[in-house]
């Protein structure tokens, strides 16, 4: 309802057109009916639902950016968790390499390998000859040699060719 402004009463302005029957002859104007000149629409007002679309439009555009910037950062808390992980793998590694070696210049079949470390970390070491047959570290046809150093998720491996 609007409030008309000529009478001071509410009412209800409709919009209502009326065309010539004929051209060149004028349309009559009923009672109630607003000139064509002076046609005045009543729209409802729509600016609060525009606010509130616009609010919602920006809200869930903030709210995608904040879970975009949270996974990235859950990325690099793991990734720095990891890399101590990762630190213990490659030294698992590199001591299995360093065993090999021992064991092929000095031929000490006494000394074992443990397969897991002090750390939890675990190794594994294999040695291939020049045919890539797996052979012994001691043995003196030893072409090839892989280390594997595992700790938690990180695997980390070395390989030394002679």
């Amino acid at each position: 309802m609007k409030k008309n402004w000529r009478k001071g009463q509410a009412s209800s302005t409709k919009l209502v057109l009326s065309r010539p029957k004929r051209s060149g002859q004028v349309p009559r104007r009923r009672s109630g009916q607003v000139p064509s000149a002076k046609l005045a629409l009543s729209l409802p007002k729509r600016s609060g639902q525009v606010m509130i679309l616009t609010v919602l439009a920006l809200g869930g555009t903030i709210l995608g950016a904040t879970t975009v910037a949270g996974l990235l950062m859950l990325y690099q808390i793991r990734q720095a968790t990891d890399l101590a992980n990762s630190a213990k793998a490659i030294f698992a590694a590199d001591a299995g390499l360093e065993w090999a070696l021992y064991q092929f210049f000095t031929k000490d079949t006494t000394k074992v390998l443990p397969d897991r470390l002090t750390n939890g970390s675990l190794i594994s070491v294999k040695c291939f000859g020049s045919d890539s047959v797996e052979t012994p570290c001691d043995s003196e046809e030893i072409s090839e040699i892989r280390s594997l150093g595992r700790s938690v998720g990180s695997s980390r491996a070395f390989r030394l060719s002679m």
